[in-house]
């Protein structure tokens, strides 16, 4: 099998599996103030350490959370409940993750106008029309550091500098591009930023959002006052140990592997969506193959032991065209042989060359057989 979608999930690297092993002999509950208890609170304390090192935040800074979608909704309907504003406005990004337009219904209820940016042919955020948009009435702007479907990089610091003009908090999904060498959103000046520990090597349901001091938001979870009264629950101790762990691995740069894949697949005709490549994340690979449909396509390479994804993993089974690619202004049919192939730790140059062998002739005989 060659695995070319870690934009999906990643594999759990061996440095995270072994830390998980060991830190299943500390069973105390983190709240409890015996000698089992504080050991496991140790645990949850260098993890915590390793991510806010990562995403260059302080300490209590952090938020730990069940993954990106916990983290995403506890930062808009939490600084929704925690606002005594009349700022009544949300704006996103028209290409967001399903996680963060999820909560606009619930949103709505709350009193509050749900507003869509749109997005240029690249995905990339209209910024004058975000500026046309951004007024005194808004609380908070929303928008990824990443396109989780084109890879596209955003304009994350000329974003903030639109919403902190106009005293809106800035909150960026930030976890397609969280230590991919891309963006950084904290340094940029985010208020508000989500992670997930399965999109760097880590485990799946742990994540987390930064909070910047003077950012006010309420809990969606209340309990026993954990994470600073902010996530009640009991912690995740194995989820928090892997996560941490995963943030201490050295940056693996794949851009030669998808740079020669893509080569391939352009000279036998494939047409990338975002043609500037520069302005991608270097594991991105978004393509169409003319009159071929994705889900076809998709099945056969399974077949062939191609792994990759028609576009975000939440929503792959879904019957509609990806609506990243329609708010960029491709019709329905393009939308429909839209193909993301995303590279990751593991993958090799040898990888790369295989899989653009197999998708072109697979293209080919899918084409023949029409």
């Amino acid at each position: 099998m060659i695995y070319l979608d870690h934009a999906a999930t990643t594999p759990v690297c061996d440095e995270a599996r072994a830390a998980m092993s060991e830190a299943m002999e500390f069973f105390g509950n983190p709240s409890s103030l015996h000698t089992a208890g504080r050991k496991a609170k140790g645990l949850i304390d260098i993890a915590r350490e390793r991510i806010t090192g990562a995403l260059g935040c302080g300490f209590p800074e952090f938020i730990f959370t069940s993954g990106g979608t916990e983290a995403a909704n506890l930062a808009l309907v939490g600084a929704a409940l925690a606002n005594e504003t009349s700022r009544r406005k949300i704006v996103l990004s028209a290409v967001e993750h399903h996680c963060v337009h999820g909560p606009a219904l619930l949103l709505s209820k709350l009193g509050y106008e749900i507003v869509d940016c749109p997005v240029t042919k690249e995905s990339c955020f209209d910024l004058d029309r975000l500026r046309e948009l951004v007024d005194d009435n808004t609380l908070l702007v929303g928008m990824m550091s990443v396109n989780n479907e084109t890879g596209f990089i955003q304009p994350i610091g000329e974003a903030v500098s639109i919403a902190h003009a106009a005293g809106a908090i800035f909150f960026c999904d930030n976890v397609q591009g969280f230590r991919k060498g891309a963006i950084d959103p904290v340094a940029l000046g985010a208020d508000l930023v989500s992670v997930s520990s399965h999109k760097i090597n880590g485990p799946k349901g742990i994540g987390g959002l930064y909070v910047r001091p003077g950012t006010k938001i309420k809990p969606l979870i209340s309990g026993g006052g954990q994470e600073r009264e902010v996530r009640g629950g009991t912690e995740n101790i194995l989820g928090a140990v892997g996560f941490g762990t995963a943030c201490t691995l050295d940056y693996c740069d794949v851009r030669s592997m998808r740079d020669l894949f893509w080569d391939a697949l352009v000279e036998a005709g494939g047409i990338p969506t975002v043609p500037a490549r520069e302005k991608l994340l270097g594991s991105h690979a978004h393509f169409r193959f003319p009159t071929v449909d994705s889900g076809t396509l998709l099945i056969r390479l399974d077949r062939e032991g191609i792994c990759a994804s028609g576009g975000s993993a939440c929503s792959s089974g879904a019957a509609e065209p990806s609506h990243v690619l329609k708010a960029c202004g491709f019709k329905s049919w393009e939308c429909n042989e839209g193909i993301r192939f995303s590279f990751g730790r593991g993958n090799t140059l040898e990888d790369a060359k295989q899989a653009a062998e197999i998708v072109i002739r697979v293209v080919d005989e899918l084409r023949v057989r029409r």
